[in-house]
């Protein structure tokens, strides 16, 4: 009995520590599409955009939202499973690198995608 009791408070300790996958605030904001080549797709700042915003990747730190403005409002969920993070310092700035695997809802069906996102000042690149 003691040895249940035991192994129930460990599990129940074990699920309420548990915490989300989180995307570092590093990524965190809304980022304007600028450009696309074989590698991946790169966003920038709203700031560092001609005040033309159609197509935006808004990150949270649950989440990712794919929203294309010019396309009839399509819209993109995709929540994170797990998060990989890792930054790289220089002198002229810091780096930041994060490989994320989330569930995404397109076309009313869940599909699993994993994304590796890199952030440098204001620029973000993202490949899938």
């Amino acid at each position: 009995m003691l040895k249940i009791l035991t192994a129930a408070a460990v599990l129940i300790i074990m699920i309420t520590t548990a915490q989300a996958a989180e995307i570092s605030t590093d990524f965190v904001g809304e980022w304007c599409f600028s450009g696309a080549d074989s590698i991946g797709h790169s966003y920038s700042l709203p700031s560092w955009q001609n005040g033309e915003c159609n197509q935006i990747l808004s990150i949270s730190k649950r989440g990712l939202n794919f929203i294309d403005k010019k396309g009839g409002e399509e819209n993109i969920p995709c929540d994170v499973t797990a998060v990989q993070y890792s930054k790289d310092t220089a002198p002229s700035g810091t780096g930041y690198t994060t490989k994320v695997r989330t569930k995404c809802m397109i076309d009313g069906k869940s599909k699993a995608i994993a994304y590796e996102l890199y952030r440098y000042k204001g620029t973000l690149w993202i490949k899938d």
